[in-house]
């Protein structure tokens, strides 16, 4: 080594490539990490209206849509979902379903992140869907949907993971139209 500047390139260099490969090694055992998580949602009432979207609400003339309000029970422990390389987890409760014209709808009704573990386990009671459920075409052609809890894991370090918990085996009936 001929100089004080060569002898810190090499040393910062070797730092470097310890960090990086530190960095791979983590990244690559947080995927095989057990992510066993519960979540149960239990509908509790359901509503369809029809009614104006906020643009259109005070114009008389608007086309109106149907729009499903749902009140609904969350139970979550999400837990186990945290580990050293958890940075944070993103839930959504969509509401899936099947038009005859579109064979797949997916509508997110409720969303939020949880960052630390202290909050990964919580119990929301008659909650109700925190984004609009309606259909594009203003009127819905199905009866039923199925509601599914996704969740994505954000890492310190690595890849980005989507799960998902699985269908929840109860459909949401829809009831007949209600113009109060």
């Amino acid at each position: 080594m001929y100089n004080q500047l060569q002898r810190l390139n090499s040393v910062v260099t070797f730092a470097l490539t310890v960090a990086f490969v530190l960095m791979g090694v983590v990244s690559f055992t947080s995927l095989y990490q057990p992510l066993d998580a519960s979540a149960n949602v239990k509908v509790k009432g359901i509503r369809l209206r029809q009614g104006s979207s906020f643009p259109d609400y005070y114009n008389e003339n608007a086309a109106k849509s149907e729009y499903v309000h749902l009140a609904m029970d969350i139970d979550a422990d999400l837990t186990k979902l945290f580990h050293w390389n958890t940075k944070q987890v993103f839930l959504m409760l969509v509401a899936e379903y099947e038009t005859p014209k579109m064979a797949t709808n997916q509508l997110v009704l409720w969303d939020t992140i949880v960052q630390s573990p202290e909050d990964a386990q919580f119990k929301l009671r008659k909650y109700r869907n925190k984004y609009h459920f309606n259909h594009f075409s203003r009127k819905f052609d199905t009866q039923s949907a199925n509601l599914t809890f996704y969740w994505d894991i954000t890492p310190h370090i690595g890849l980005l993971q989507r799960q998902r918990q699985g269908k929840i085996p109860m459909k949401v009936t829809l009831p007949p139209l209600s113009y109060k």
